[in-house]
């Protein structure tokens, strides 16, 4: 169900977009082509629409610069590209391929903050105090010229004291990024003593060949350059949203509401066995409660298992015409702002900041109202099509691995116990993330109970028992293109281990 076409009406409005940034345009933008502005992406990365710029203060403190493609000049309301980019509501990545919100002229030129090349921008400029904490916020639209484009590998050679040479990290902007080092620590420290939950999950990242198929599986590697982007944008994106509600003005919110009750107990019955506390008081499980369990898994076997079961306990984050705040992230005020190339919901966001900055005023009440609820079905669609995207992109990631794995017939793989059914234990490969089942009749030592309530499977003669997180070597024995499933039998056999809780 996702476009991959677009209607010749809204390649036409692209088609439409002036390059070219007119006087009269300029005097209504703050002129920011002398400043230290860079954009760090992954290799791959498609657009580039957000640049970052960080000053150190004479009294301590940072002045962050964030700057974001100004999308909202080029896509208007009521036009074809605006229709065509709601209905879209997002881009969707595959492992070979995307299919992009906005046509390839603004997603790829135009709203693409490359290098060398003057650009629109939205800027939220925070001043930040020495801890972290954002003191100031401006907002204003802007003209940037990236001074070059960085990746998170080159960056993150550089802090740790590589030389990755001139033509990957000049010299001129050295400086700066030692600076935004230093203030991304603060903003880290700042979000962690406050309660904010860091999920820094490895996961597999799919090399292809020439023709699109997998010719490896590697893990993901995120380093500190990634998290120094991540923690900008995160500051970025709660300065903006403390803004539209106090100004205030209709926005759309990124919210993420607590935990229910039932996935909290179906947690505390896993985890507490093996030696990780969850308050019986659902009111006491804040995210530092998750952050503690997260720190102590930190480098035992099964680390990953248990920070994907305390992410699968998290509900899911959605977008609402209400700013009822970001549990994980602790934080009472969050939208999205930093990604209008790719997400519908930050070109909204866009556009009531921009409207702010033009008129210095909110909106009468009238249109409030009427844009209020608007707001609220366009947060339902652009929720709905997040997940849309999300499932397509897990779909293809999947498929991508079971057909790279079905050639692997006879290999033997390290795994985790990820889920157990009554029909036998779903794994997960460690290292290739990829799932598969060790159904029960390839437990053939003993005859197996399931206890759904405690899930594990106990041995009726010997007393074994299989749970959730237990880590086992296997080998694949079959690919079921059909049920589209991996099947595996043990190799060898997990010493038994005794019923009660250890």
């Amino acid at each position: 169900g996702i476009p991959r076409e677009f209607a010749k009406a809204t390649l036409d409005d692209a088609k439409r977009a002036v390059r070219e940034i007119g006087a009269a345009e300029r005097v209504a933008r703050r002129d920011l082509t002398g400043e230290v502005i860079v954009t760090i992406d992954g290799e791959t990365a498609r657009d580039f629409d957000d640049a970052v710029s960080v000053e150190e203060l004479p009294g301590g403190g940072f002045r962050l610069g964030v700057h974001i493609a100004d999308v909202s000049h080029y896509v208007r309301p009521g036009t074809a590209l605006d229709a065509e980019a709601f209905e879209r509501g997002t881009s969707v990545y595959f492992p070979d391929r995307a299919v992009p919100m906005l046509p390839e002229r603004l997603s790829n030129d135009l709203c693409s903050l490359r290098p060398n090349e003057e650009r629109r921008t939205v800027t939220a400029l925070l001043t930040l105090d020495a801890k972290g904490e954002a003191v100031k916020a401006e907002f204003f639209r802007s003209v940037i010229l990236s001074k070059a484009r960085l990746t998170y590998t080159d960056v993150a050679a550089f802090f740790s004291g590589e030389e990755p040479g001139e033509e990957k990290v000049p010299a001129a902007v050295r400086p700066m990024l030692l600076v935004a080092r230093k203030a991304a620590f603060a903003l880290r420290w700042m979000r962690r003593d406050r309660g904010s939950l860091d999920f820094d999950l490895p996961d597999a990242d799919l090399v292809l060949g020439e023709k699109g198929d997998v010719v490896a599986i590697v893990k993901e590697v995120r380093n500190e350059a990634h998290r120094l982007i991540e923690e900008f944008m995160l500051a970025a994106n709660e300065a903006v949203a403390r803004h539209l509600l106090f100004v205030p003005s209709p926005a759309m919110y990124r919210v993420h509401d607590r935990p229910d009750e039932r996935k909290l107990n179906d947690l505390r019955a896993v985890l507490e066995p093996l030696g990780y506390d969850i308050p019986e008081d659902d009111e006491l499980v804040g995210p530092t409660v998750f952050q503690k369990i997260i720190d102590q898994a930190e480098g035992k076997p099964e680390e990953r298992f248990v920070s994907d079961l305390v992410l699968r306990a998290q509900k899911k984050a959605l977008y609402a015409a209400e700013c009822r705040g970001h549990y994980a992230l602790a934080a009472k005020y969050y939208a999205h702002f930093t990604s209008p190339i790719r997400r519908y919901p930050d070109l909204v966001v866009h556009r009531a900041l921009c409207e702010w900055i033009a008129s210095g005023r909110p909106p009468a009440a009238a249109e409030a109202e009427s844009r209020e609820r608007w707001l609220v079905d366009a947060s339902a669609q652009c929720s709905e099509r997040e997940r849309r995207a999300e499932s397509a992109e897990r779909e293809a990631q999947s498929w991508k691995k079971f057909v790279f794995l079905s050639k692997k017939v006879g290999e033997e793989f390290e795994a985790y116990v990820s889920a157990v059914v009554s029909f036998g234990l779903f794994i997960t490969l460690e290292g290739v993330y990829a799932d598969g089942l060790l159904p029960m009749d390839a437990l053939e030592d003993d005859y197996y109970r399931y206890e759904d309530v405690e899930h594990r499977l106990v041995g009726a003669s010997t007393g074994r028992v299989y749970r959730l997180g237990d880590h086992l070597r296997v080998k694949l024995v079959r690919a079921d293109f059909d049920k589209r499933l991996l099947d595996f039998r043990l190799v060898g056999q997990p010493p038994a281990r005794a019923e009660t809780p250890h």
